[in-house]
C-alpha cells in the first residue's frame, strides 16, 4: 500500500465537527457537493502533501474553494488526483478560511482513476486515519481510567 501522511503538519489527527456534525462525505453530499473530508487547524498551520513526492499546482482563486492546491501521483491503485481547499493564501501550503468556508480547516477530495470517491473508504487514507487516532484514543483512555481511579478513591475517603 502507498505510503500518506497526514495533511495537517503536526495537527489534530480527526475530521472536522460543525454543529455537532461530522464533516466527512455524507456531509457534503447532503450539502449538494462532492465527497470529501474536512479536517481541522490552525490559520496559517502548515500542510503537507498526502503522498511527498506528488506533483502539484496552485489554482487560481475559486469562489468556493478558496485558494486551492492539485495534486498527482501514481499509486498501487492507479492514479490519484487530490485538491486540498480553503488555503490562506495563494500558493502556500497552510490551513485558512477562504471561499466559503465558515472557519480554518482543509478541505480534502479525492479521485482514483479520474472517478471521485469517498477519502474515509479508501484504504490508503483510513490506514493513515487509524494509525494518527490510535496515539489520541490510547492518551484518553488513559487519563479516563486514571480520573475514574481518583473518584473511586475519593468516593472511600469520603465513607471512612
Amino acid at each position: 500500500m502507498d505510503q500518506w501522511q497526514w495533511p495537517v503538519a503536526d495537527g489534530t489527527r480527526s475530521l472536522s465537527v460543525v454543529g455537532g456534525q461530522t464533516q466527512d462525505s455524507l456531509a457534503h453530499l447532503q450539502r449538494g457537493s462532492g465527497p470529501a473530508v474536512d479536517l481541522p487547524g490552525y490559520d496559517g498551520q502548515r500542510l503537507q502533501l498526502l503522498v511527498p513526492d506528488a506533483a502539484f499546482s496552485f489554482g487560481l482563486y475559486d469562489p468556493e474553494c478558496g485558494y486551492k492546491v492539485d495534486f498527482t501521483w501514481l499509486g498501487e491503485r492507479g492514479r490519484w488526483d487530490a485538491r486540498y481547499c480553503h488555503l490562506s493564501t495563494y500558493a502556500t501550503l497552510m490551513v485558512g478560511q477562504t471561499g466559503t468556508a465558515q472557519g480554518p480547516h482543509v478541505h480534502l477530495a479525492l479521485w482514483l482513476n479520474g472517478e471521485r470517491v469517498w477519502p474515509e473508504e479508501q484504504l490508503e487514507f483510513r490506514a493513515l486515519m487509524e494509525s494518527q487516532l490510535k496515539p489520541v484514543f490510547s492518551q484518553q483512555s488513559t487519563q479516563l481510567a486514571l480520573i475514574g481511579v481518583g473518584i473511586i478513591f475519593g468516593l472511600l475517603l469520603l465513607r471512612r
